[in-house]
């Protein structure tokens, strides 16, 4: 059903997705099951994450790059909002598994958790500046900007464990990353980093719309490694 083809952001556009869903699939239909003789875990407690609303619901739809028509589907068919709730809360289930099993204190995981948050805050400060005229990314995060960002001691080391995550998992299969390639990402990198910035000074972290969108792709990048894991 398409419906079921849940689409949480426009990470596809960004060369940032290889990185923050590598090795991910989609989100499974059932809540995982526990091993045989598995002790049971506690469930979990977030509200954020798991106690969705019916306003809250009303934003993730809003913020997923839907089809006018699936839109219109969901407009029109108390069905089919039930149908996409569930799967949302499934998908925030399986995830939340995913946590209790320890899967967010793995460097690589906690890596892109960070990159797929800080994508989605800037994605959402870059949309604000194109509402109110800016027609360009440069106009967003000039290169001056992207320049003294990369001139911070932390930067290097960090952009770097970007690049040794992006090699593993793309078709580089860990070789070195090819010069062209480097430099295309490190305008990214630095574009998404310094408008994340932006995006948390003018307040748009602590936007519900945001904070469900960070949820939402958090869950969909713990829920596919735990599903990969213990299918």
């Amino acid at each position: 059903m398409l419906l079921r083809k849940i689409v949480l952001t426009t990470l596809a556009a960004s060369a940032l997705l290889i990185t923050a869903q590598a090795q991910t699939r989609p989100a499974r239909r059932t809540p995982a099951r526990p091993a045989a003789g598995a002790a049971k875990r506690p469930a979990a407690t977030a509200p954020s994450a798991l106690n969705l609303t019916a306003a809250d619901m009303a934003l993730v739809v809003e913020g997923v790059d839907f089809d006018p028509r699936v839109r219109a589907q969901l407009a029109a068919s108390a069905d089919e909002r039930r149908t996409f709730a569930t799967d949302v809360r499934r998908m925030l289930a399986a995830a939340e598994e995913a946590k209790a099993a320890g899967h967010l204190a793995r460097p690589e995981t906690k890596l892109r958790a960070e990159l797929a948050r800080s994508f989605v805050i800037a994605q959402a400060y870059f949309k604000q500046r194109q509402e109110a005229g800016a027609t360009g990314p440069e106009q967003v995060v000039t290169e001056a900007e992207t320049d003294a960002f990369f001139n911070e001691p932390a930067t290097g080391p960090q952009f770097e464990a970007f690049l040794q995550d992006y090699s593993k998992n793309s078709q580089l299969q860990g070789q070195p990353v090819p010069e062209a390639t480097r430099k295309g990402l490190r305008q990214h990198y630095g574009r998404v980093m310094v408008a994340m910035r932006k995006g948390v000074a003018a307040g748009l972290d602590r936007d519900r719309k945001t904070q469900l969108s960070v949820i939402l792709q958090q869950a969909k990048l713990f829920a596919g490694i735990y599903d990969e894991e213990t299918k």
